[in-house]
């Protein structure tokens, strides 16, 4: 059986989690990032690909995340007693999900 819930997530609060990520765990596998306009963020990997992060990257990002890994989705979601280092990594995750479609390995 499949059930489907849909969710209202606010623009600030992904943007929020998003540069938290960023300051964090992001920077394990990304060499840098700057804002640039009509993209949220422009990320530039190790090997030197430039991906830009957009809102519909981040919206399919959104999919990625609950489909296969529904823990980290629901701890982006509903943070409630989480630690914001638990955040910051499912945070992370989907950054990965919205410019690679799964997790990058390091």
């Amino acid at each position: 059986m499949k059930i489907r819930v849909d969710y209202s997530i606010c623009d600030d609060f992904i943007d929020g989690a998003i540069m938290g990520a960023l300051k964090a765990d992001a920077m394990r596998w990304c060499s840098s990032w700057s804002a640039e306009e009509g993209a949220k963020l422009l990320i530039t990997r190790v090997n030197d690909e430039e991906h830009r992060l957009t809102r519909e990257k981040i919206e399919k990002g959104l999919l990625v995340l609950a489909r296969r890994y529904p823990y980290h989705f629901n701890d982006l979601i509903r943070p409630g007693g989480k630690s914001k280092t638990s955040i910051v990594g499912s945070a992370d995750l989907l950054i990965q999900c919205a410019l690679f479609g799964k997790e990058r390995p390091l």
